[in-house]
């Protein structure tokens, strides 16, 4: 027995039944294992045999659910890859799934030729109706059905990376039905449920959580491409969701959009939020329209979801993500490895058949990434006397500051509770005296909030070891991983020079921070990392080159640089002396690249760059036109070309 047994069997009970649902039409339970089993057999005529890995990058879609049915149906594994991710990220999660074959659409054409070197070179595009294009002979009129165990893995899917590099959790059959067992029994779920998915399919929340429990429950899939508040409210209404699961920052989009006070809700049933804790301002205020919103708490690793706070007790247990699942044992662990006292802080562990079988290690699970079955979170928690439990922070966020723990959530509330605060986080900071200290970055829409105002409100609220000895100030949004978390460690890497004792900055310490944004500024360039370049650039960032090239603000200088390097098939400005005054920094460069037509380049150039709060604010570059404006119109001199 294997996940898509579910299928068969509604489409042997509910054959014309919506099961899928998109933009641009549906697919019933019939047609749904119809085209997965006819993709299938092309599958295997690819050369997909039981076990073999499979990616899949695609928008979310009809077509995206028969690709992934497919895998299944031929006995495969199941990577599904974030398409918001750089080429080369997916590369490295093919690579170490050791994948056979990357599933596509039309959409993610290009980023999937880019992604698919090495082992997993082959390409595949899906279509909705499972007659895909580049099916050889008469594939696609047969239909192929392997049926793999319950303890095989079914699908490995790797997390954000928001704490460092990626691992891909081996989820297996029997935890997809585990999972799913859970969510049917905690919310009863059943052929009346209508889920909606505007976030990736891809991660965890939206294909286990989401798609897969629905699948089992019988219920209608409902997805989006991208996620848009007002189509969501749209959906709400049109489709009669009843289950919406999101982080906080779309919850709070849905709540501020004016179609909100216009917009019947009154079929949401299971509408929860993780990712992040929700603020009680956020929940009153969707109370008052109507959505009793609740906190929930899962993660990749468990298949998406673990625990669940019934809205019953939203008001009564305030703060907390609920109590685990019915097949989901928890505990709190001391440093020491024993069980922590009640509402004593210690690192939440998880245990049960909806855990993953461990990471994918060398071509299968590695068993020792779980403790004797016990599935380390890394999460910080309490549990009250009731069972409930409470996300206090991540292990690895502790502040330790002199000896003392400082936990960023607690200091990340404070911030919070003060008007114009839109958003904040707390990171630690190296300090050459008390080894890190906490640093804030606030998001702020009162220009009278500043780091004097703020330090000076907290200190009101907290300790004065819990005051961060430095805060940021800005305007912008805080860089945000695919799935809306905070990018804590792009923020760590901002802090990373040492900072000097509390007050005034010295000397030394701020022309180290300007050096490290510039190099960041370059990095993110050469890497075509275009999130880290934008988390550099300052709101009123502008870029001049005399009358050859200007750009004004974060997406136009944005779009300028993407256009640039697109131009070159191997690209680099190397800086190879950066000269600080102040504000400003003097950046000799180097530049080497390969055109298209394999033509090697190198020049020198210099950037002038002024900063304001910590972000690039201006930059007028330089470089020889005699050289550069030829190499614009496709001529290349010789004295250049290497």
């Amino acid at each position: 027995m294997d996940i898509l047994t579910a299928v068969t069997h509604w489409a042997q009970r509910r054959p014309d039944t919506p099961a899928v649902r998109d933009d641009d039409g549906e697919l019933t339970w019939r047609e749904l294992e119809r085209a997965a089993l006819r993709e299938a057999a092309v599958l295997a005529g690819r050369g997909v045999a039981p076990g073999d890995r499979v990616g899949v990058v695609m928008a979310n879609s009809r077509a995206f659910c028969v690709g992934v049915l497919a895998t299944l149906a031929a006995g495969g594994v199941v990577v599904p890859l974030n398409h918001r991710l750089h080429p080369r990220e997916m590369s490295d999660q093919l690579v170490d799934a050791g994948a056979r074959l990357l599933l596509h659409d039309e959409a993610y054409a290009s980023a999937a030729a880019d992604a698919a070197v090495g082992p997993g070179a082959q390409l595949h595009r899906v279509t909705a109706d499972g007659d895909a294009a580049g099916a050889e002979g008469g594939a696609e009129e047969g239909s192929l059905r392997v049926v793999r165990e319950l303890d095989d893995v079914a699908a490995i899917l790797y997390s954000s990376g928001t704490t460092g590099r990626p691992r891909g959790a081996a989820v297996t059959h029997r935890s997809i039905f585990a999972m799913a067992h859970d969510r049917i029994v905690n919310d009863a779920w059943g052929r009346h449920t209508v889920t909606y998915v505007p976030y990736p399919l891809a991660f965890s929340a939206g294909l286990l959580a989401s798609w897969f429990a629905t699948t089992v429950a019988g219920g209608l899939l409902v997805t989006d491409a991208a996620f848009d508040p007002g189509r969501a409210l749209r959906r709400f209404e049109e489709d009669r969701i009843t289950v919406f699961m999101a982080v906080p920052a779309v919850w709070q989009a849905i709540a501020v959009h004016p179609d909100i006070e216009r917009t019947d809700v009154s079929s949401l049933d299971t509408v929860s939020a993780g990712g992040a804790m929700v603020t009680p301002e956020l929940m009153a205020t969707l109370r008052a329209r109507g959505i009793r919103l609740s906190q929930g708490y899962g993660l990749t690793e468990s298949s998406g979801v673990a625990t669940a706070l019934a809205p019953a007790d939203v008001e009564r247990k305030e703060g907390s993500v609920g109590r685990p699942m019915m097949l989901t044992e928890s505990r709190i662990v001391a440093p020491d490895g024993s069980d922590c006292a009640v509402g004593e802080p210690g690192e939440l562990w998880l245990r049960g058949p909806a855990v993953m079988a461990g990471y994918w290690k060398d071509g299968a699970p590695d068993p020792d990434s779980l403790v004797d079955g016990w599935l380390r979170t890394g999460d910080v928690a309490t549990k009250d006397d009731e069972g409930y439990l409470a996300i206090v922070d991540r292990l690895k966020d502790m502040i330790i500051t002199g000896g003392i723990n400082v936990v960023p959530a607690e200091v990340e509330r404070a911030l919070e509770a003060l008007p114009g605060v839109r958003e904040c986080a707390v990171v630690g900071a190296p300090h050459e005296r008390w080894g890190e200290t906490p640093h804030a970055f606030v998001v702020a829409d009162d220009p009278a909030l500043t780091p004097v105002t703020i330090s000076a409100a907290l200190r009101e609220r907290l300790a004065g070891f819990k005051i961060p000895t430095r805060i940021d100030v800005r305007t912008e949004p805080l860089p945000r991983s695919a799935n809306g978390k905070v990018l804590r460690r792009r923020l760590r890497d901002e802090v990373s020079a040492p900072a000097p004792g509390p007050s005034v900055p010295s000397a030394a310490s701020a022309v180290a921070d300007v050096t490290a944004l510039v190099e960041r500024y370059f990095a993110a360039v050469n890497a075509r990392d275009w999130e880290a370049l934008r988390a550099t650039l300052h709101p009123d960032v502008r870029i001049r080159q005399g009358d050859l090239l200007h750009a004004d603000g974060v997406e136009r200088v944005t779009r300028l640089y993407q256009a640039i390097v697109a131009q070159w098939d191997e690209h680099e400005d190397r800086p190879t002396r950066i000269l600080v005054d102040g504000d400003r920094a003097a950046v000799e460069i180097t530049f080497t690249g390969r055109r298209p037509d394999g033509t090697p380049v190198t020049f020198p150039a210099m950037d002038v760059i002024t900063v304001r709060d910590g972000r690039v604010l201006h930059v007028s570059t330089w470089y020889d036109t005699e050289v550069v404006v030829p190499l614009v119109t496709g001529r290349v001199p010789d004295a250049v070309s290497s």
